[in-house]
């Protein structure tokens, strides 16, 4: 019993590390890119890249380990987390949070989640699902931020034509990074190693606690491992939410919903995922699609949360908890 606390005790400090480090890697990106004045939106998309690191440095040590259901579990259970457990927290705190974010890009981005599960029905989620998943991404991203005439300009400005020399000015990009940021890559690939031996321990200790406990990989991953790779988002919500910013709190959520998506699809194309869809998988389904459409209805209705709908987002998160062991 003692060995099982230690472990669990174990499990909670590398979760710490795991997200701390991969703050500092975010950090100094973001300082980084935004010094070459690159454009915001491009800084979203690429930090939004690395906002999976976790869930992808996890994901391919669980596939190593040959228990990808691990990483399935904690992909999927992160839109739980994020908008009940997460949400409703945040509504809670700053009691009224509007929301300013495009009404289709949120209905699109809940449609690709649930896309993601719908196609794990047949028993697997493999790469066919992932390109499909990844396809859809691109779309969605393409749409919601470079199909307006302001920023058209940045599609001409991403095209290297032949009479520019596109080596020499790649070159050339990368001496200035290296000679103006250099504290900033140090730290952000140190970052990254913790990052990658961090999730390498974590595996392992959770195959350690699979032994013990008579607990499916998947539900490990869905209960467990969704909270402790979201830490970042729960930390930011709640400082957000704090300090009054609740729009950018929710549009937080639903890009790192759609981001641990991509995640998914792109761990798909170098493992095919075994899904057991047995009573737990259906009950985590139902209860994806009943957050998602009131989190839909909530958003449409007021264009703000108020306090009780985040504790209503709260009771459904401890009732998606007990049904997974009912």
């Amino acid at each position: 019993m003692i060995k099982i606390i230690l472990a669990v005790v174990l499990l909670v400090g590398l979760f710490v590390v795991l997200n701390k480090a991969a703050s500092l890697l975010l950090d100094n990106l973001q300082y980084a890119i935004k010094k070459t004045k690159t454009k915001p939106i491009i800084i979203g998309l690429i930090l939004g890249f690395f906002t999976t690191i976790p869930e992808l440095a996890v994901g391919f040590n669980a596939i190593y380990n040959n228990i990808g259901a691990v990483s399935l579990g904690n992909i999927w259970g992160t839109i739980i987390v994020l908008f009940t457990l997460v949400l409703g927290l945040a509504i809670i705190f700053n009691h009224d949070i509007e929301n300013k974010g495009k009404l289709y890009f949120v209905i699109s981005s809940f449609l690709l989640i649930l896309l993601s599960i719908i196609l794990a029905f047949n028993g697997s989620f493999n790469w066919i699902n992932g390109l499909i998943v990844l396809f859809l991404y691109g779309l969605l991203i393409y749409v919601r931020f470079f199909r307006y005439k302001e920023n058209s300009n940045i599609l001409t400005r991403l095209h290297i034509t032949k009479k520019k020399a596109a080596w020499s000015k790649f070159k050339e990009k990368i001496k200035y990074w290296f000679s103006n940021f250099r504290k900033e890559i140090f730290i952000s690939s140190i970052s990254l190693i913790i990052i990658l031996i961090s999730s390498f321990f974590i595996v392992d200790i959770a195959i350690y606690l699979l032994s013990y406990w008579q607990v499916s990989p998947f539900i490990i991953g869905l209960l467990i491992f969704s909270i402790g790779t979201n830490l970042p988002e729960i930390s930011i919500t709640i400082r957000s939410a704090y300090r009054g910013a609740g729009s950018l709190s929710f549009n937080h959520l639903v890009g790192s919903a759609i981001n641990s998506i991509a995640a998914l699809g792109f761990l798909s194309l170098f493992h095919n995922f075994s899904v057991d869809v047995n009573t737990s998988f259906i009950y985590f389904f139902i209860i994806t699609c009943l957050v998602l459409l009131i989190v839909t209805i909530f958003y449409i209705s007021r264009r703000t949360f108020d306090r009780w709908e985040g504790i209503a987002l709260l009771g459904i998160y401890l009732l998606f908890i007990v049904f997974q062991f009912i």
